[in-house]
């Protein structure tokens, strides 16, 4: 089951971040699959940084970095010229290059061009999966 994002505050920061929340149930998470992986290539450039995950009551949830535009929006909003789209495509394919290898080779194909977060590319995705 894919979960719910919200806008939330850090307490601690006042800084704005994402709260990714779905139901809590048993072993078989969506959302703790993701987190794993957002471990296992934190620290590359262009992806997101996560807070925390844990389980709160009948819920799972991750705390995420928050972006204010995606790609999917801004499409949506008029073309795209073509400096910005090969500026855009350029950068999207310099991250997913990063995640190239045999512990990701099936990651890449399943990053949707409406994934990626902008100014600066990032990936901001709910449909990571590892065969």
């Amino acid at each position: 089951m894919l979960g719910s994002v919200y806008l939330g505050k850090d307490i601690r920061t006042g800084k704005a971040v994402a709260l990714k929340i779905e139901r809590h149930e048993g072993s078989n998470s969506d959302l703790l699959h993701e987190y794993k992986i957002y471990k296992d290539i934190a620290g590359c450039p262009g992806v997101s940084r996560v807070y925390w995950y844990g389980t709160e009551g009948m819920f799972n949830i991750m705390v995420i970095d928050r972006y204010e535009l995606s790609l999917d929006h801004l499409v949506g909003q008029a073309p795209l010229d073509l400096h910005t789209a090969a500026s855009f495509a350029d950068q999207m394919v310099r991250i997913s290059s990063m995640l190239h290898g045999p512990m990701f080779s099936h990651l890449l194909s399943s990053i949707p061009w409406n994934a990626f977060i902008l100014t600066t590319i990032y990936i901001v995705t709910s449909s990571l999966r590892i065969s």
